[in-house]
């Protein structure tokens, strides 16, 4: 159990979850807001009434400080996760001085399982600066398409070929990005109204409307039983049995059971499995049987 969440699905949401919120006050909040007033401290000090318009005017040139933010993350974050370079050095060290037995070299080479977590969390970090300062400095949207072209890339070859799976979210973790994703739409509408309101323009009235309706639609996914994603985030025992393995622990287990094999029956496709005859390993004893055991499979292999 880590932090109330009994299982690794949770665990990795509400690292998302915190990471994300942590990246947002420190490198968004902290820096565009203590960005702009240090930059106009001293004309502030000697009229506090324009602390406004100078505010107004300094925040749109964090953008160039975001630029090269995103540009230095598109270009060393991909080869850096690519290469898994935090993981290399030790392991070669491992490999050459500790390693006595397969079973240690298979240990030291399992590449461990991705980091979904900060994974989602860094992506949608960048999601919100770029769509925070896609009307305020448009330059940067060009080096956010390469960050993400460049992630999809290599965050797709090591999904598939490098980390092995330790779990299975059923796509709820999904669920959460994409809240987090309208939450950053969210903060970028938020951004966009206020550099507007301090420069005192009249498109600020023209914007309004959208927080209250990227709020609306967030709400609506995130409670709303019709909702997409909504079953998907719910993947978890249902209540009345997570109750009964409380109250009677045997014969909750056998109902358990029970209810598994219902599940992976009725409603799980299960591809065949390749069984060899270990007695007699001839070639012509190798065959396909079905995953499930049947007895007439099992007969007709010959188990």
């Amino acid at each position: 159990m880590s932090g109330g969440t009994e299982n690794r699905k949770g665990i990795q949401r509400s690292l998302m979850k915190s990471y994300y919120a942590f990246l947002m006050v420190n490198s968004f909040i902290v820096v565009l807001v203590s960005g702009s007033l240090l930059n106009q401290l001293v004309a502030i000090m000697q009229d506090p009434s324009k602390v406004l318009p100078l505010l107004g005017e300094s925040i749109p040139k964090q953008g160039t400080f975001f630029l090269s933010f995103i540009t230095l993350l598109a270009l060393g974050a991909a080869p850096i996760t690519l290469s898994l370079l935090a993981k290399l050095i030790p392991t070669l060290l491992q490999l050459r001085f500790s390693c006595q037995t397969d079973l240690d070299r298979e240990d030291v080479l399992d590449p461990g399982v991705p980091p979904y977590g900060v994974m989602y969390a860094t992506d949608l970090f960048v999601w919100s600066v770029v769509v925070a300062y896609s009307v305020i400095s448009p330059i940067l949207l060009p080096f956010g398409w390469l960050y993400f072209e460049l992630s999809h890339i290599t965050g797709k070859y090591l999904l598939c070929f490098v980390f092995r799976s330790e779990y299975q979210g059923g796509g709820a973790q999904l669920n959460t990005a994409f809240l987090l994703a309208l939450f950053g739409l969210l903060i970028g509408q938020l951004t966009v109204i206020c550099v507007l309101a301090i420069k005192q323009s009249v498109a600020a009235f023209a914007v309004v409307p959208l927080p209250f309706i990227t709020l609306a639609f967030m709400l609506w996914l995130a409670f709303a039983s019709g909702a997409p994603g909504y079953d998907v985030a719910r993947q978890d025992l249902p209540e009345k049995l997570a109750a009964e393995l409380d109250e009677e622990p045997e014969a909750s287990r056998r109902r358990l059971a029970a209810w598994r094999q219902e599940v992976m029956t009725e409603h799980v496709l299960e591809d065949p499995s390749y069984f060899a005859d270990l007695d007699n390993p001839l070639a012509e004893k190798f065959m396909w049987v079905d995953a499930t055991g049947s007895e007439e499979h099992a007969s007709a292999s010959g188990l």
